[in-house]
């Protein structure tokens, strides 16, 4: 299981962190949170195997989604030339 972790903090210009301080509500209000910055990914290492799994469960969720897509397509013009004719 892995263990969440909160965002890093860094203190202000000047300021130090005392000694066994961590867990103290009044200096952890002394921290500030870090400005976000841009990540790059560069590679991602992952097993042949592990890629044809993910595209056969894509292929898969895509069945309900193209019945859904066919009925719409096939129903509703029908039931607009319905009202139109009727």
């Amino acid at each position: 299981m892995t263990e969440r972790t909160e965002p890093r903090l860094t203190l202000s210009a000047g300021e130090q962190e005392p000694a066994g301080a961590a867990d103290d509500a009044a200096t952890m209000r002394r921290f500030k949170k870090t400005e976000p910055r841009p990540v790059v990914i560069t590679g991602i290492r992952i097993s042949f195997l592990s890629i044809v799994w993910l595209m056969l469960k894509w292929a898969i969720a895509s069945v309900p989604a193209a019945i859904i897509l066919i009925a719409v397509f096939t129903f509703v013009p029908e039931l607009f030339r319905g009202l139109r004719l009727g």
